[in-house]
């Protein structure tokens, strides 16, 4: 199922995520993102979802992500 989050604010910033959630064997969602953005002071600016830094970003606010999304 693709997701959209237009808006969330987070401690690292203002972020905008698009994705899917895939449901694993498990039961337990899993969350792929396609494109993440953060705010910048012009505007938005896309993340480099492959990058280092990016990840460890990413999996700082995923529990936040994951609450947003009611998982």
């Amino acid at each position: 199922m693709k997701f959209h989050i237009s808006r969330i604010n987070t401690e690292y910033g203002t972020m905008r995520l698009t994705g899917n959630i895939f449901n694993a064997k498990t039961d337990k969602e899993t969350i792929e993102l396609i494109q993440l953005d953060i705010m910048g002071t012009d505007g938005w600016v896309g993340l480099d979802i492959n990058a280092e830094t990016t990840i460890e970003l990413v999996n700082k606010i995923m529990q936040q992500v994951q609450n947003h999304l009611n998982l």
